[in-house]
């Protein structure tokens, strides 16, 4: 008979062997054990556990960081809230305790991995702490508002959070704790607008210590360093230092996308123009608006259709109510009751009766919803590839939902009981298939799925009573435990009986 120990080595060693086989494996890292705890959210490398009074932060590999506090909470990055007899410090998992817990309540004054400024209580009263607990801003009876980082060693405040402070000077303080002057302050952070009237907006720029200010008739927020504004009747793409990355030349502009294309209109026609001026699609259409990935969405007499970024008419106008996403080769265009299916070549998928597809922004494979014989709504759902050609045919009377890696369907089957090879005996309505992206069932029998779980990269399902967890075909953990669940980040925690363990999904 095996001992525990070589069990848990052996599943190791299988489990290892399939990382290579699908990106991913189930990892065991804590044995199941009683006495062990979750006692609150994640980090990708730490999981806070506690065993009798213990506190830790168990990692990947096993491996146990033991700690002296009552409880653990992860703030955020590399941050943890600790108590210790109901008072609150910090600790950061690469420099230890930065902040000893001696605060009624804590909080970071910045959300980023590099905060190094604490809004702390004692005793009623409210203070600015840094990264070393040393004290910024004295103790007084009201919190300090507007607290923000500017650049990163700036720290700007009011001293008081009341309505008539709301338009109060900021005031700045550095992170060695010396008061900042207003104008160096200024000087490094990011510049943006101030509207002075409907038609006039300010941007001030600083050079040399220097203030250099513009004013534009329209401008729209900084959107990844970069801004619309109108000079005059014409729109132009500003930087945040105050460089022009086109100068106002167009009628109308639409920010640029994540591909660096934007939709502009120029001397009466719209087109599709590149951050670096050229178009990419000449402006020749009398209305051009951004669609689905890499089409756009044109009209003519009334009708609209989609042309892609070289400019090729994908789908001829017709009356359509819009485009949908269908796969990452295929897209669907709403028409009438129904949809009709293209690829992203413009050849279209001879398919008809069509009344759903999911977006499937994974791979090539999508969800399709037919309308039955008798033209009831409802319909059934199959699993189409971009070739046209099912992978599971449109025999699925229930619910279909989709993930990265998995379509999960009601096992409703009509006409029961076979779909994709497999015969599940009888529908069960409250039950789910698990099917691979391209249609393959990871599972020979139907389960409860545990629909609440965040991660896309396995399932958590039910059979029999039993807990199990399925990746792939080769990568799973058999229906034998009690509970699992899924704490985030990839850990999951599992319970046989009395005892607890836990496992890591690793990519």
């Amino acid at each position: 008979m095996l001992k525990p120990g070589l069990t848990f080595l052996l599943f190791f060693l299988f489990y290892g062997s399939a990382f290579t086989q699908t990106g991913g494996s189930f990892r065991w890292v804590l044995p199941l054990q009683k006495n062990a705890v979750l006692i609150g959210q994640p980090a990708p490398a730490y999981l806070p556990m506690q065993e009798g009074k213990q506190i830790f932060l168990l990692a990947p590999d096993g491996s146990k960081k033991t700690l002296p506090y009552d409880s653990i909470s992860r703030e955020q990055g590399p941050f943890w809230s600790i108590w210790k007899t109901s008072l609150q410090g910090i600790y950061h998992v690469g420099k230890g305790e930065i902040i000893p817990p001696l605060y009624e309540y804590i909080r970071s004054v910045s959300p980023t991995e590099t905060s190094w400024a604490f809004q702390v209580e004692k005793y009623g009263m409210q203070a600015i702490v840094d990264d070393r607990n040393r004290i910024l801003l004295p103790y007084q009876k009201s919190a300090y508002a507007r607290l923000s980082i500017v650049g990163d060693t700036i720290l700007a405040y009011l001293k008081h959070d009341v309505y008539n402070f709301v338009n109060a000077d900021l005031l700045y303080i550095s992170r060695n704790g010396n008061q900042v002057a207003d104008q160096v302050a200024k000087s490094i952070t990011p510049a943006d607008f101030q509207r002075i009237s409907s038609n006039q907006y300010v941007f001030s720029v600083s050079e040399k210590g220097k203030t250099r200010p513009d004013t534009f008739a329209a401008a729209e927020k900084f959107v990844n360093n970069l801004a619309l504004v109108k000079r005059d009747s014409l729109w132009g793409y500003l930087r945040r230092d105050g460089s022009w990355l086109l100068t106002p030349r167009f009628q109308a502009a639409a920010m640029f996308d994540t591909a660096g294309y934007a939709v502009v209109k120029t001397r009466g026609k719209y087109g599709v123009v590149k951050t670096d001026g050229a178009f990419l699609v000449e402006p020749r259409f009398a209305f051009l608006k951004a669609s689905l990935p890499g089409f756009f969405e044109f009209k003519e007499n009334g009708k609209i259709g989609l042309v892609n970024t070289a400019g090729k008419t994908v789908v001829p106008v017709g009356d359509f109510g819009g485009f949908l996403s269908a796969g990452t080769r295929c897209l669907a265009a709403k028409s009438g009751d129904t949809l009709l299916l293209f690829r992203h070549d413009g050849t279209l998928i001879p398919l008809s009766g069509v009344i759903e597809c999911t977006k499937g922004r994974f791979d090539e494979y999508f969800g399709v919803r037919i309308k039955n014989k008798s033209g009831y709504r409802i319909g059934a759902w199959g699993i189409l590839g971009a070739d046209g050609q099912w992978r599971v045919p449109a025999v699925l009377n229930g619910s279909l939902v989709e993930y990265s890696r998995f379509f999960v369907a009601e096992a409703i089957v009509q006409p029961c009981c076979i779909v994709a090879g497999l015969n599940i005996s009888e529908n069960q309505p409250h039950k789910q298939l698990i099917f691979t992206r391209n249609g393959i069932p990871l599972l020979n029998t139907p389960v409860e799925v545990n629909f609440d779980g965040t991660a896309s990269q396995f399932l958590i399902y039910r059979n029999t009573g039993k807990f199990g967890a399925v990746a792939s075909q080769e990568i799973r953990l058999q229906p034998e435990f009690d509970e699992i669940k899924e704490a985030g980040l990839g850990w999951i925690k599992v319970r046989k009986g009395e005892e607890w363990g836990v496992i890591k999904w690793t990519e």
